[in-house]
């Protein structure tokens, strides 16, 4: 359910800007098209550590890195680099023996995630 509430959040965010553009854009002598502003695709999201919130943070790290920031900054690093999905499946399971029932895994990777689903990033 977490997880629900984020991605509202994001759309809002995202209509929200969209919408502070189009108020903009008719105050100006040469508005952007709306059809430009209304139909540009969603901005890139932002490296998976910047999405975690600071609970979210400090869970992970005490939860699936034994404590280790270092070893999750590695992880994530990699992670985000990783052209898909199934790679970041890949490099979570390679690193961390954890259930795939495991609610604090199902987190990390779903944030991990976000940019191949096209949601847009928690924090900018």
């Amino acid at each position: 359910m977490n997880n629900e509430y984020i991605e509202i959040a994001q759309q809002l965010r995202l209509l929200a800007d969209r919408l502070e553009r189009l108020a903009a854009a008719q105050n100006t002598e040469q508005p952007e098209p709306v059809e430009q502003l209304v139909s540009e695709p969603a901005p890139e999201p932002a490296p998976a550590a910047t999405r975690f919130t600071l609970n979210d943070r400090f869970r992970f790290q005490r939860e699936l890195f034994g404590g280790s920031a270092a070893a999750m900054d590695s992880l994530v690093s990699r992670m985000d680099a990783a052209p898909s999905e199934a790679d970041v499946q890949a490099l979570f399971d390679a690193e961390i023996a954890r259930p795939a029932d495991d609610p604090t895994a199902a987190d990390f990777l779903y944030q991990v995630t976000l940019r191949f689903n096209n949601k847009l990033p928690l924090m900018h």
